[in-house]
């Protein structure tokens, strides 16, 4: 994600859609290059982020979780 990478709810949709398409496990990838940009300037991934990745996982999983 070139155009804003450091707007999460971007990479967030992102996530979604990787998801959506490959299967949930296709987002890791995705919020790894979401943290790999936000650390170039000493940020991490919010906790909406965090939490949108551990739903996924847990999709994957079989596991269900409530949003947040």
């Amino acid at each position: 994600m070139t155009a804003e990478p450091l707007r999460e709810d971007g990479w967030r949709l992102l996530m979604r859609a990787t998801a959506a398409a490959s299967g949930p496990a296709a987002a890791v990838p995705v919020y790894a290059e979401c943290g790999f940009a936000l650390a170039q300037i000493g940020l991490r991934p919010s906790p909406a982020t965090r939490s949108l990745l551990d739903r996924l996982r847990a999709a994957d999983s079989g596991v269900v979780s409530s949003p947040g």
